[in-house]
């Protein structure tokens, strides 16, 4: 699913209310990030990096130009 960012009130240690309705089906499993409007940009950076640091592994192959079946004439590095 893609991500989305939606604002919400705490309303005591364990529950929150969303500011808008989520159309997601009861029982859905949701990753939350929590921060303040004033730390926004550092929490959202290091959940960033946590999550592609969870994309790879230690064992990910590296892949060289001798690897490329089919180039792609549109690429523009």
């Amino acid at each position: 699913m893609k991500s989305h960012v939606i604002e919400a009130i705490l309303d005591d240690p364990t529950h929150l209310t969303l500011r808008c309705p989520v159309n997601l089906p009861i029982g859905s499993a949701l990753r939350v990030v929590l921060s303040t409007q004033d730390d926004d940009r550092e929490v959202f950076l290091q959940a960033s990096a946590a999550l592609l640091g969870q994309a790879y592994g230690p064992d990910e192959p590296e892949y060289t130009e001798a690897d490329i079946k089919e180039f792609n004439p549109d690429f523009r590095p």
